[in-house]
């Protein structure tokens, strides 16, 4: 077993003291931890998944990345995974046009937007082309599917988002429309926003906070669900195309396809204060299709036909990569929770993933007389374990089991006296 990055917490009977997230109040026993693992990172590799090979356009996944949906439009169809992409079928979901999927940190609570499009006739020879519209939600993984009845048909779903828990949702089209969900999809409202031609909308865990992007409309986030939004300092006339939310909402991420002129690639953006203010990231320019995040926004990932950029420093430094093949080109991607299993799909591909080896950090709260570790939900088997000497051989699984929040597992346990020590451990 690897030993990486050990953490000792010590008792301060005057002050609070912290260290990398871990607090401990006066009176309360000192605390130690080591992150254990059974690996080390790897370079980012790609190998191609179950997925049959289709018009991938959309991708979404659970926050341990083992649930997936994508929607692709050869066949118009969704299809869904289990096993990190191992197997995918054909879900319950009627057949369209699927451009919108978002889902829940457990994978169980789905959102899903789309368009078709059917010929009209006048009665003469010439036909119109006109749009219905749609929204799905599914509460089993995507085995069965309701419709929305409260949300227009005649626009073109372009996006949409879930908090974590899959309670507070939200979707935007391309005629200037935002709506948002409190219950899971039961009832939808449509916010007040400008008239643009929203393109990507994402959400933080709690989904309190709201980011839009709109082609040559600028960014704009809410801070209360979309009842109100603000524009931000973003530039205001590049082709905005994707956009990504850490899940507390202060980090973010977005991508433009074009540039104001929409004669060459647009730029990528970065923020760290929930869009107050935007940054240039230093990634070439193109024509960026999607971007995705961790939950702490370490690991970002954005898009284009012939190019992949992928951050593991939160937006300070970039490496590149190709598609998989010289036919191929990204069209969509999903990061888990954690950052270390990523998923694209390549239009008229196949769906590809990228794995590495999980190095969580352990947070630490304290309230009330008891504290609190945390970590966040990791994309493999991980536990907590505990020890009353450092030099241990033999560690003891932590017997409270952990709850999830916010794309976090959490354990609340009550100080003990003399020295206790916990660690993760993979299996």
């Amino acid at each position: 077993m690897k030993i990486i990055n050990p953490i000792r917490i010590r008792l301060c009977a005057a002050v609070n003291v912290a260290l990398r997230g871990a607090i401990v109040t006066p009176g309360m026993i000192a605390v130690s931890v080591l992150l254990v693992f059974t690996g080390s990172a790897t370079a980012q590799n790609w190998t191609q998944t179950g997925a049959p090979t289709n018009d991938w356009q959309s991708i979404t996944t659970s926050a341990d990345g083992t649930t997936l949906l994508a929607s692709a439009h050869d066949v118009g169809s969704i299809y869904s995974s289990t096993n990190s992409g191992t197997n995918w079928s054909v879900t319950g979901a009627p057949a369209g046009l699927w451009y919108a999927l978002a889902s829940s940190a457990d994978g169980k609570k789905l959102l899903a937007a789309g368009s078709d499009y059917q010929y009209l006739t006048n009665g003469s020879t010439i036909y119109t082309l006109a749009t219905t519209a749609w929204i799905y939600t599914s509460t089993n993984s995507g085995a069965s599917w309701t419709g929305a009845s409260s949300t227009p048909i005649n626009v073109s779903w372009t996006s949409a988002a879930s908090s974590a828990d899959g309670s507070k949702l939200a979707v935007a089209a391309t005629s200037g429309a935002i709506y948002t969900s409190a219950n899971s999809g039961s009832t939808w409202t449509l916010r007040s926003t400008p008239n643009k031609q929203w393109n990507s909308i994402a959400s933080s865990a709690d989904g309190t906070k709201l980011v839009a992007v709109a082609v040559k409309g600028g960014i704009y986030t809410s801070a209360n669900s979309g009842v109100t939004w603000t524009p931000t300092d973003a530039p205001s006339d590049l082709w905005w195309w994707a956009v990504a939310s850490s899940a507390d909402g202060r980090r973010l991420v977005a991508g433009a396809f074009y540039n104001a002129q929409a004669t060459a690639g647009g730029p990528l953006y970065i923020s760290t204060n929930s869009g107050a203010h935007w940054l240039l990231a230093s990634v070439p320019r193109n024509n960026w299709a999607s971007v995705a995040s961790s939950a702490d926004a370490s690991t970002l990932v954005a898009v284009a036909a012939g190019v992949m950029g992928i951050s593991k420093d939160s937006g300070a430094t970039w490496t590149t990569s190709n598609p998989p093949s010289a036919n191929s080109a990204w069209q969509c991607v999903a990061a888990s929770a954690d950052g270390n299993k990523l998923f694209a799909g390549v239009s008229f591909g196949g769906i590809y993933e990228s794995q590495t080896t999980a190095a969580p950090r352990l947070s630490f709260t304290s309230a009330g007389g008891a504290f609190a570790i945390a970590w966040i939900i990791p994309s493999m088997e991980l536990g907590l374990q505990e020890s009353l000497d450092l030099s241990a051989i033999n560690w003891m699984d932590v017997a409270t089991q952990p709850t999830v929040t916010n794309y976090q597992k959490q354990v609340i346990l009550t100080p003990q006296s003399g020295n206790h020590f916990y660690r993760l451990k993979s299996y």
